[in-house]
């Protein structure tokens, strides 16, 4: 009797055991999990079907569907994790289908990210807040590409095809690190305080002093 009593004791342990092996845990979520990139079916979510996030994001909490203007991204977040793109939709929706359904159409029409800093302080380094804009002097593409550079303490972004002839030999310049070129639609949102930026305010102001001693002199 004892004996039986034993078995049958480790056997409700091991189906209590199996049984939370197969509860997902609290909080466990699914979300579509692709890009458009890699799979073309991501631009439209009834190809794909939601995917546990704790297989690539153990903390995962929501979903999100973000469109850079090039590439549809569809994926988990953390608590709190920043989406990181000017056109992002986050969703805390449901569990097991996942919330990040959202079709975000491919503009027709290249953007780049058009702010200064001295209008707005998220301009220097928090671009990723504002939503692309079309260029204003034409149609513009990938290869003429986005700015963005550092001049006199202002961070000011935009289109290539928009900048006037001195900036624009200034970003074409691979060697000057006081502004940039990128070319993927609103890709101009890197931070300003970044080292690269830095050494190129810093190198500016040297070569500034330099001529002052030599107009003295």
């Amino acid at each position: 009797m004892y004996l039986l009593k034993g078995i049958g004791s480790y056997g409700c342990v091991g189906v209590l055991l199996v049984f939370a092996l197969m509860t997902p845990s609290e909080g466990a979520i699914k979300c579509l999990q692709c890009d458009s990139k890699a799979n073309a079916d991501c631009s439209d979510n009834t190809k794909i079907t939601a995917s546990d996030c704790a297989d690539t994001l153990a903390d995962a909490t929501e979903c999100f569907v973000s469109n850079d203007g090039t590439v549809v991204t569809r994926g988990c977040l953390a608590k709190d994790q920043a989406c990181n793109s000017p056109n992002c939709l986050k969703c805390t929706g449901n569990a097991e289908t996942g919330c990040n359904t959202n079709n975000i159409s491919l503009p027709t029409e290249f953007q780049c990210i058009v702010c200064r800093s001295d209008e707005n302080k998220d301009c220097w380094n928090d671009a990723t807040k504002f939503t692309g804009q079309k260029c204003r002097t034409g149609d513009s593409s990938p290869e003429d590409g986005c700015f963005h550079g550092v001049w006199n303490s202002v961070a000011i972004r935009g289109c290539y095809i928009d900048a006037d002839a001195k900036t624009k030999a200034t970003c074409a310049d691979a060697t000057n690190n006081q502004c940039k070129l990128c070319h993927t639609a609103n890709c101009n949102t890197e931070k300003s305080s970044s080292g690269a930026q830095s050494i190129g305010i810093f190198m500016g102001l040297i070569m500034a002093m330099l001529s002052v001693v030599y107009y003295v002199n």
